[in-house]
């Protein structure tokens, strides 16, 4: 992460469901308030922020355990974005 980034450290184990999931990232994210609770759209907010932005994950066990196939296309969202986005670092 660069000089003034934001580092953000989601606990996978606070999405115990796909409504706990989006109230978790809104809380915890850096994206609009007409935020759409959807993997596009977490997908369109994390490909145009523009700021340095490390988004770690820990618990992936439980929010996988949790979410099921849900929890590992979350998971892609978030690495396929850091790959779109250079001043985006996801860290699994």
């Amino acid at each position: 992460m660069s000089a003034g980034g934001v580092m953000v450290i989601l606990d996978g184990s606070r999405m115990t469901d796909r409504e706990a999931l989006w109230d978790y990232l809104k809380e915890n994210l850096p994206v609009h308030d007409y935020f759409g609770r959807n993997l596009d759209a977490l997908y369109d907010e994390l490909t145009e922020y523009r700021k340095p932005l490390t988004v770690k994950l820990v618990g992936r066990e439980q929010m996988e355990a949790f979410l099921g196939r849900y929890g590992e296309m979350l998971i892609d969202t978030f690495l396929d974005a850091a790959k779109e986005n250079g001043y985006l670092d996801v860290q699994i």
